[in-house]
Order: C-alpha cells, then sequence, then structure tokens
C-alpha cells in the first residue's frame, strides 16, 4: 500500500494529525490560541470525512474556523478581571 495513496483517499487524517500536533505544542508553549485553532482544525477534519474530494472546502472551513478561533481566544483589552 502506497502512504499517499492512502492518505489522498483519506484527508481526514492529515486534519487529525494537525490538530494533534497543535494540541501537543499547546503543552509546551504558553500560547492559549493553539487549542482553539486544534478544535478548528479537528472540525476540519469532519469536514474532509464527509466531503474527502473537496480540498479547496476543507482550505476554507480551517481558515475561517482557525481565524476565528484566534480572534475568540485573543487578549481583550479593558476587559474587567
Amino acid at each position: 500500500m502506497n502512504l499517499n495513496d492512502f492518505l489522498g483517499d483519506h484527508p481526514w487524517l492529515l486534519w487529525l494529525a494537525l490538530a494533534a500536533l497543535l494540541a501537543a505544542a499547546r503543552l509546551v508553549v504558553a500560547d492559549r490560541r493553539l487549542l482553539p485553532v486544534a478544535g478548528a482544525v479537528a472540525l476540519t477534519a469532519v469536514v474532509a470525512a464527509l466531503w474527502p474530494a473537496g480540498w479547496w472546502l476543507q482550505l476554507l472551513v480551517a481558515l475561517v474556523l482557525a481565524g476565528a478561533a484566534v480572534w475568540w481566544a485573543r487578549p481583550r483589552v479593558g476587559r474587567p478581571a
């Protein structure tokens, strides 16, 4: 079995591997934005499982969700503690 053929047929595994790497990086790096981005990438894996041939849709969902996750996790100035 060729690994490129397998991952080409199952792109959701690539997205899950990236989500796991981002979650593991959160344990090493003290950046609180990594975990929401890992969640966004995990949701992209769901999209990839439903539409494996729609690579453009997967990238769009990943960019939109990761952007929303970074925006949501940003430090807010002037907010009460």
